[in-house]
């Protein structure tokens, strides 16, 4: 019988590189500041406001629309987590508590939560 000399070896995933990450990061983090301001933000004001070329953002998404869903999402997901330690055993003042939070979470993004 005859073996071959040639492992084969499972695929592993990488992990982006850190400038990629943070490149992602950045445009996030622009993206969420331009929409807030301006809803219909162009990609160019994005990308200049990240400090990164159009081409760079369309590295990490492939749409307008799929970042914006991206930043909504992440947004979605701090509210949600910003609600997790608000208890209170009298249920109006937990609803009170609900309210305020939800304000606080979402005063820096009033023209992104319109959206939702």
């Amino acid at each position: 019988m005859e073996t071959s000399s040639k492992l084969s070896t499972p695929a592993v995933a990488r992990a982006p590189r850190r400038d990629a990450t943070e490149n992602r990061e950045a445009i996030l983090v622009a993206a969420s500041s331009a929409l807030n301001a301006d809803i219909e933000a162009s990609l160019e004001t994005i990308a200049v406001e990240a400090g990164l070329s159009r081409r760079a953002i369309y590295g990490h998404f492939a749409t307008r629309d799929d970042l914006v869903t991206e930043v909504l999402a992440r947004g979605a997901e701090r509210v949600s987590a910003s609600l997790i330690p608000v208890a209170h055993p009298d249920a109006r003042v937990e609803i009170a508590l609900f309210g305020a939070t939800l304000w606080a979470e979402v005063a820096h993004i009033r023209v992104m939560a319109q959206l939702l």
